[in-house]
């Protein structure tokens, strides 16, 4: 999530830039961002007041590692537009393709174990389901069906059931 949003400013597309370059770092790593940290007060406030972002892995293509430093600005007006993601990820594959990056195995890829953070967020999960109704209603008043931790929207006929999952890449 953009820091901003953390903030309580005002959601913009530039806030799903950032979170792509969230997920753009994630499939380059095989972590997920911050996973060695207690996710609690203390990560958001050096998220939004100090910067924090994950480390960069230094043997990834140059052109990537740039356009996810980009989707992190911490000003969301500097951010890279939809469209220029799309030509500079598409240049990139060119690049990759005609010129392969060595792929090495490396200790700052893959998941990290935090059992304190998988506690915290084990209490959090089950806390929070037994706050949400059986039936929560959306922001349009439509009815949402949660069952074994999927989300369905009853009223949508191209809605997706969504869950979680963890998964690992072999390398």
């Amino acid at each position: 999530m953009a820091p901003e949003i953390l903030q309580g400013k005002e959601y913009t597309t530039s806030s799903d830039i950032y979170s792509f370059g969230m997920i753009m770092w994630e499939l380059m790593t095989g972590r997920l961002p911050f996973e060695d940290q207690t996710k609690d007060v203390g990560l958001v406030s050096k998220i939004c007041y100090d910067g924090l972002l994950p480390p960069i892995i230094a043997n990834a293509p140059k052109d990537y590692i740039e356009l996810i430093q980009k989707c992190w600005n911490s000003d969301p007006i500097k951010r890279p537009k939809a469209a220029d993601i799309n030509k500079k990820l598409y240049d990139i594959l060119e690049e990759e393709v005609s010129n392969p990056t060595e792929i090495i195995k490396s200790s700052d890829i893959a998941p990290i174990d935090n059992p304190k953070s998988k506690q915290l967020s084990n209490k959090i999960f089950t806390i929070s389901s037994k706050l949400v109704p059986l039936y929560p209603k959306n922001n349009t008043g439509e009815k949402r069906m949660i069952e074994n931790n999927l989300i369905e929207d009853t009223n949508c006929g191209y809605c997706y059931k969504t869950k979680a999952n963890e998964f690992e890449i072999d390398i």
